[in-house]
């Protein structure tokens, strides 16, 4: 995808895609490759939500389209093309132009540009801001993992960094824990 109207779209297909309830689909004929080595002639099937049946037999494959009445519209030759387990990042800031600092639209663009290229799963990295905008923003996110299942939770690159080894964020953006920094913005019931 080249251009960013492209990618805007594609974004906001993924993300409505997220809205509706899954449906049943089977891939047969794929080359596995994972953890255990390389396998020809593999194949998923799922229910909509989870996988159901894995394996390279196509009686297993047919069986299991058959029990879930998966149409031979859902069934994806694969013809030998690569399957893997998807890729779970836990520390990546944004994709295609986007931060998972910015707005929903931002957080939208830069997942799809993550799972256009395997990452199926992600914790969301934001960078060191003010506190009020570090707030916002894991509202945001929040509000994204209750519809997102690909949203896994927040790595938070700071406030508490030490001042000699901070990188890139801006020094007043930094700061040092203390219980009332930590009544303020996590309130008392976090408090043992």
């Amino acid at each position: 995808m080249e251009w960013p109207g492209q990618r805007q779209d594609f974004a906001r297909r993924i993300a409505r895609s997220f809205l509706r309830d899954g449906e049943p689909f089977a891939i047969r004929n794929a080359r596995k490759v994972d953890a255990r080595g390389v396998r020809d002639h593999a194949l998923v099937v799922s229910d909509g939500e989870s996988l159901v049946a894995v394996g390279t037999s196509d009686d297993d494959c047919e069986t299991a389209c058959r029990n879930l009445n998966i149409p031979d519209t859902a069934v994806t030759d694969a013809s030998g093309s690569i399957m893997t387990p998807g890729y779970v990042d836990i520390h990546s800031h944004g994709a295609w132009g986007a931060s998972f600092d910015d707005d929903v639209e931002g957080i939208e663009l830069a997942r799809a540009g993550h799972l256009s290229h395997g990452t199926t799963r992600q914790a969301l990295s934001l960078i060191t801001n003010p506190f009020d905008t570090i707030c916002d923003n894991l509202r945001t996110i929040r509000g994204q993992m209750d519809m997102r299942p690909d949203i896994l939770g927040v790595h938070l690159e700071g406030p508490f960094l030490a001042a000699s080894r901070k990188g890139a964020p801006i020094q007043s953006t930094c700061a040092i824990p203390s219980m009332a920094w930590w009544m303020t913005y996590c309130g008392p019931r976090m408090v043992a």
